[in-house]
């Protein structure tokens, strides 16, 4: 979820990926959200499966969905 941590992560990595440096803040910017929803994703399955194990199914399932949707987006 850190910023400068996605940024750290890009520079040391874009040789790798063959990255140039004019896409490096866009696509750390695109990894420290992506960081974010994960994380909030995370947090909230853990809070349900250690409090509402009924509401975890429906989550999941509304989490699958969109991952579906967004990659049809892809394809």
């Amino acid at each position: 979820m850190s910023k400068n941590l996605a940024e750290k992560f890009m520079n040391k990595y874009s040789n790798f990926f063959q990255i140039g440096s004019e896409h490096i803040d866009r696509l750390s910017s695109l990894l420290w959200l992506s960081g974010c929803i994960n994380w909030g994703f995370y947090q909230k399955t853990s809070n349900l499966i250690n409090s509402n194990e009924n509401k975890l199914k429906p989550h999941l399932d509304n989490y699958l969905k969109r991952g579906n949707e967004l990659k049809s987006l892809l394809i």
